[in-house]
């Protein structure tokens, strides 16, 4: 009987094989995933892994050579019966791809079969939930290309001894073995590439897992002779690589493996994300580079040029995380400006809103997240950016979510960007600046006070204690940008010569010039960096000299007018509402005003 299939099984294999993968690391992650899901399902307080690389010697051209032949995946994650053990070699049959089980790494029933046979033409998977019970069944390319089309049927089979002396795994309660055999396409030759490079990205892939004690994942090297025996040549036990670089025991160079050398900026920005009529949290987080990390003993190293520097440089990039675990670095937010280093952030979701994000099945991507530019992208289909916003969210096509969280992201980028370059500098917002505009506008209301003109913010900086000023004023300084130890110097400096106003640049949502706030008797100002004043006036007056220019200080001056005339107003007066109200559209009209001077 003719066969009619749709698409032959040998040729979609073969298509597959060629499909997908990075490198051979990003293959054996798919196992990691299988790994750790597994684990999570049984309860597990801890799941173990052993990744293990057997080498054999080689003969290339009458040179004898060491390589990698087999690539062993232990775990003791609880094992698989025998018909979940012959499903998990088909393709499409996770145990995850029904919605309300979509809630861990795994889902789409491809991570087994796709990642092996994109490194090798025989897997062999041996999986127990009893000691002593053990069953096997494979994946053999070469049978699918003679014309088989089924897996066979899981069998009772032992281990061979050889491989319980490359990892004690084999003698847990339950547990699963995979073995890739006639490896075609690794990415490497020997084990120590190979674990030079896969330490970086499974140390990464996987730190919140490690980290938090729920995975332990060693690496091991055996060089096997010709008669099957096992000599161990290296082993290591793979440590969390933070991009964020806030963790503790990671794998960074010297003392900041243990010392992060990174703080962050802010608190974790929690962000909800509606999907059929329910709402699922994306959780985003930021960290800029200490100021202690950037600074060097040698003035003829760069930052840059420093082992931590370097470290670093290899995790540039918005961390992607899904279900705890990374799926990729995302160049998209990145300039060629080399201070890049200095600054993460990570966007974290849960598996469902994979569709939201376009996570691909080899969950090396997410495709619909990326720095997106609303003003140009509206611009282009000759539509008003907000329109155009409001049709997406009224369709809900995913790129509305992208654009608002990019927009989130690009902001907090140019924050961490100034700060940045101002911590290079350490002049402009230091705790060195003279800080005549502050003096000035004190002495202001100083006056205004003896004169008979109190505010409740006056009476707030009487009672205030120095430390609780100095603890609060030091907190909005470093949650606005600034190091901290810059912070708590600035603010100590500033109570202690009880000055009352703190101009910070900051990126507000508002249409307002500037906004403001009462601090324990002293009064933050935030100069609005979105605004067009702040590029067309603030960062023209800015000389970044240890002072500001006089028209710098002529601006400040009129702005802390303001903020203490809406001060003096009655709380609750018509006065008041009108002065605050007055603010925000004189700030709206200015900026409209202002449009036509970037054209």
């Amino acid at each position: 009987m003719s066969n009619y299939n749709v698409l032959p099984a040998s040729l979609a294999i073969r298509s597959m094989k060629s499909s997908g993968f990075k490198s051979t690391d990003y293959a054996v992650a798919e196992l990691i995933d299988n790994s750790i899901q597994a684990g999570e399902k049984n309860l597990n307080t801890k799941t173990n892994i052993d990744v293990v690389c057997v080498e054999r010697k080689i003969k290339i051209n009458n040179k004898k050579y060491n390589a990698i032949k087999e690539i062993l995946i232990f775990d003791d994650a609880g094992g698989m019966d025998p018909d979940t053990l012959r499903n998990s070699l088909r393709f499409g049959q996770g145990t995850n791809l029904d919605p309300e089980e979509q809630k861990g790494m795994g889902k789409f029933g491809m991570g087994l079969p796709n990642s092996s046979i994109s490194q090798c033409d025989l897997v062999e998977v041996y999986s127990w939930q009893n000691k002593g019970e053990v069953f096997f069944t494979k994946l053999d390319l070469e049978a699918i290309y003679q014309g088989s089309e089924e897996i066979p049927g899981a069998v009772k089979k032992d281990i061979p001894k050889k491989y319980h002396n490359a990892s004690n795994l084999c003698q847990a309660d339950g547990g699963t073995l995979i073995i890739w055999k006639k490896l075609d396409k690794p990415s490497w030759v020997r084990h120590e590439a190979f674990f030079k490079n896969s330490e970086f990205l499974v140390g990464r892939m996987y730190r919140h897992y490690i980290s938090s004690g729920k995975a332990e994942i060693n690496f091991k090297a055996f060089f096997e002779d010709g008669i099957g025996n096992f000599e161990k040549k290296h082993e290591l036990k793979i440590r969390p690589n933070d991009p964020l670089m806030l963790m503790h025991g990671t794998s960074a160079p010297g003392s900041y493996n243990d010392n992060p050398a990174f703080e962050e900026t802010d608190r974790p920005h929690p962000f909800p994300v509606s999907i059929n009529g329910k709402t699922s949290i994306v959780n985003m987080r930021f960290s800029i580079a200490k100021k202690s990390t950037r600074e060097t003993t040698d003035q003829n190293v760069s930052a840059g040029a420093t082992p931590i520097g370097k470290y670093c440089a290899r995790n540039i990039g918005v961390s992607i995380v899904r279900a705890g675990r990374e799926l990729e670095l995302n160049t998209t937010w990145i300039s060629p400006d080399t201070r890049e280093r200095w600054w993460s952030i990570e966007i974290s979701f849960e598996p469902e809103l994979d569709d939201i994000f376009g996570v691909t099945n080899d969950k090396q991507h997410a495709r619909n997240l990326y720095q997106a530019d609303l003003s140009n992208d509206a611009e282009n289909l000759d539509l008003k950016k907000y329109d155009y916003l409001d049709s997406l969210r009224e369709s809900e096509d995913p790129r509305y979510w992208n654009y608002e969280i990019s927009r989130i992201i690009n902001a907090r980028i140019s924050t961490m960007r100034k700060t940045i370059s101002d911590q290079q500098s350490s002049k402009k917002n230091g705790p060195s600046k003279k800080r005549k505009s502050e003096k000035i506008a004190t002495l202001a209301i100083n006056e205004r006070s003896q004169k008979g003109y109190v505010t409740s913010t006056d009476k707030d900086n009487i009672r205030t204690s120095i430390e609780d000023k100095t603890n609060r004023i030091s907190d909005i300084y470093h949650e606005n940008g600034m190091m901290e130890e810059d912070a708590i110097k600035l603010a100590n400096m500033m109570t202690s010569n009880n000055l009352r106003f703190h101009y910070i640049d900051a990126s507000l949502n508002s249409g307002s010039i500037f906004d403001f706030s009462q601090e324990c008797g002293d009064y933050v100002v935030k100069i609005n960096r979105n605004h067009p004043v702040y590029k067309n006036i603030f960062k023209i007056l800015d000389d970044n000299e240890d002072e500001d220019s006089a028209g710098l200080i002529g601006l400040k001056m009129l702005i802390s007018a303001w903020v203490r005339l809406e001060d003096e107003a009655m709380e609750g007066s018509k006065d008041k509402e009108f002065y605050e109200d007055t603010r925000i559209a004189w700030g709206q009209m200015t900026r409209d005003f202002m449009r036509g001077l970037n054209d």
